[in-house]
């Protein structure tokens, strides 16, 4: 298995359903928060819903993949802001589908357009959200993710 030197990205990594998704931000901007609502909601929708790592994730290349995957001394922990270090069950690691990027209110776009970023020699695609702290609450980043992982984009074919 052809395995690349690992680096650390500051970002929480967690699975939905079959997919890896990175959440971005700078620190306080709610990526734990929105982590642990998107992993509640998957388990209430009977898909899988795990946390990888809580604000640092190892990234490599694996078998031509970007693989996200747990440092050893946070694996399992996840930052509950005002209350502390929690343990959570978790996956060591999973390939990466999606980035999500949480940015001030006034960059997030109100319609996302189909942007990639390059992350380690990757395209990967990106969806840009507001903050937790700006302008969006947890529950409407986590529909938005939801969204672009599990819906079929309206093309505007369809009239009656």
């Amino acid at each position: 298995m052809a395995k690349s030197e690992g680096f650390v990205f500051h970002a929480t990594s967690l699975v939905l359903g079959s997919f890896g998704v990175l959440l971005c931000g700078s620190s306080g901007s709610g990526k734990s928060s929105l982590a642990l609502t998107l992993i509640e909601r998957a388990q209430q929708a009977g898909r899988v819903g795990t946390l990888i790592s809580d604000d640092q994730t190892i990234l490599n290349i694996t078998n031509k993949k970007l693989i996200a995957s747990t440092p050893s001394v946070i694996a399992g922990a996840i930052e509950i802001r005002g209350a502390g270090l929690f343990e959570v069950p978790y996956q060591p690691q999973a390939e990466v589908n999606l980035l999500v990027e949480l940015v001030c209110a006034d960059k997030a776009p109100r319609y996302p357009r189909d942007e990639q970023r390059d992350l380690a020699g990757f395209m990967l695609p990106v969806l840009t959200l507001p903050e937790l702290t700006g302008g969006c609450d947890s529950l409407q980043c986590a529909r938005a993710i939801e969204a672009t992982l599990f819906m079929k984009r309206w093309d505007g074919s369809k009239t009656a």
